[in-house]
């Protein structure tokens, strides 16, 4: 199953109907009353906060020629992460109109 992302078997978006006697008695305050799909955001949100997630960054240092890039786009792949390089940062801080470009365009 985990080779398949995506699965429509896995996929669902949970909606209960339940009266506020019920929610309200139990002490919990009810923030997704509309289902999962329509408070994705709320419930990520909720989640990182209780559990102290950090995001996840990778720095991948070497000499030239060491397999850097290749390694980086592979990890950036499979955990889904920005692929960012050196080279790629400074040409966008180029192309703005910032002090910091004209300085890096010296």
């Amino acid at each position: 199953l985990i080779l398949r992302p995506g699965l429509p078997e896995l996929q669902v978006d949970l909606a209960f109907d339940v009266d506020d006697s019920v929610v309200g008695g139990a002490g919990i305050e009810w923030t997704a009353q509309s289902g999962f799909v329509e408070n994705v955001a709320t419930v990520v949100e909720e989640y990182v906060s209780e559990r102290n997630v950090r995001p996840l960054r990778i720095a991948v240092m070497g000499p030239p020629a060491s397999g850097k890039t290749s390694l980086s786009q592979v990890l950036a792949k499979k955990y889904y992460l920005p692929h960012v390089t050196a080279k790629g940062a400074l040409d966008t801080v180029k192309e703005q109109e910032t002090e910091l470009a004209a300085a890096v365009n010296e």
